[in-house]
């Protein structure tokens, strides 16, 4: 039977030749699907004591798949290789035999070196680069960025997957990662924000390298994510926005993520009460003395469909979706909103969410 992966194996070293314990080598997994890669997973391992990783199970693929090697929190920069594992002409054949040609032929599937192997007469892989124990070897050379430190952003962990210099400005591009959680909300394991040329200068603070930390030019970061799954409480839920969720400069140059904080509801439903619509979480708004408004909230403490300035409230040029500030870089934060009385569930206008009795 043809087992439709490989690994690929070796090690992680810095520019000295210094093995890297506990660098990261991934591949974001796809499938092609009409002409688009259909992001599915990611493959991940980590090196050991010697800096030594492999890789296991890499798909067979025509079309080059990109695996890259980082160092998380540190001031090294990634490296990524470009692997095809799958040659796109099919493996020849000397004869229509049903048990394909007795002959023995070099072939070379994509960059592979030459393998002996008795051709046969379909398109499937030969049995010995179909074997589960082929494998691919690949040495990655992390080398230290020299200009500022790069180990955190806003007070957050990242790994940068590349650097570059244009115009006098510096660009990162990596993730946001093993983000803190607190008493109200929790960040899943894993959970990532990537982000792409990030334009970022050095700050008056140094960083465990000696070096100035640096902080995006910006004082805000905008993730190239839309959703990132979290638990609000022990509920299941998603933290959300149409354009990008966003990481923010707080003061001291500690940072905090916001989003909408949508419950996903299915866990929450029973038969005897459903919701109608999807449910975001709001922090409660008290109307001034003497305003005639009745069941108003605010949501979120960064905006919101309710101006309690001008009284406007669900128009369709002001609503938005409730949002919040939910992770911060200061562990001492341990709470991300004073909410003595609680949040409060709104619809995506910042309306009383609506519910059904059976």
């Amino acid at each position: 039977n043809i087992k439709p992966n490989m690994n690929v194996f070796t090690g992680v070293k810095n520019s000295n030749g210094e093995p890297l314990k506990g660098a990261v080598v991934k591949m974001d997994q796809t499938i092609p699907f009409m002409s688009m890669n259909i992001a599915v997973g990611e493959l991940q391992t980590t090196t050991d004591d010697n800096g030594k990783y492999k890789l296991r199970n890499v798909p067979y693929r025509s079309t080059p798949q990109k695996i890259i090697a980082t160092m998380p929190g540190s001031n090294y920069i990634g490296e990524s290789w470009e692997v095809t594992t799958k040659s796109t002409t099919p493996p020849p054949s000397n004869n229509s035999s049903s048990g394909g040609s007795t002959s023995t032929t070099n072939w070379k599937p994509g960059s592979w070196s030459s393998k002996n192997y008795t051709a046969p007469t379909n398109n499937s892989l030969p049995p010995s680069i179909a074997n589960a124990s082929e494998c691919k070897i690949k040495n990655f050379v992390l080398k230290p960025f020299d200009k500022m430190d790069i180990s955190t952003l806003l007070g957050f962990p990242i790994e940068v997957t590349a650097v570059k210099e244009v115009n006098g400005n510096v660009q990162l591009s990596g993730s946001f990662l093993n983000l803190k959680s607190n008493t109200q909300f929790l960040s899943k394991e894993n959970a990532k924000l990537p982000f792409t040329n990030l334009v970022v200068v050095a700050s008056a603070t140094n960083g465990p390298s000696g070096k100035p930390l640096a902080e995006p030019v910006s004082g805000s970061v905008k993730t190239d994510a839309t959703k990132m799954p979290m638990k609000a409480g022990f509920y299941n839920a998603q933290l959300e926005d149409n354009n990008y969720i966003s990481v923010n400069k707080e003061a001291n140059n500690w940072g905090s993520i916001s989003g909408s904080v949508r419950l996903l509801t299915t866990s929450m439903n029973n038969n005897d009460v459903a919701f109608d619509e999807a449910a975001y979480i709001s922090s409660p708004y008290t109307p001034s003395a003497g305003s005639s408004l009745t069941n108003v909230y605010q949501p979120g403490i960064i905006q919101g469909g309710y101006n309690p300035n001008t009284g406007v409230f669900g128009n369709s040029s002001t609503a938005k979706k409730p949002t919040l500030k939910v992770l911060y870089s200061d562990a001492s934060k341990t709470t991300a909103y004073d909410a003595p009385n609680g949040f409060s569930l709104t619809n995506d206008k910042g309306k009383d969410i609506a519910i059904s009795f059976s």
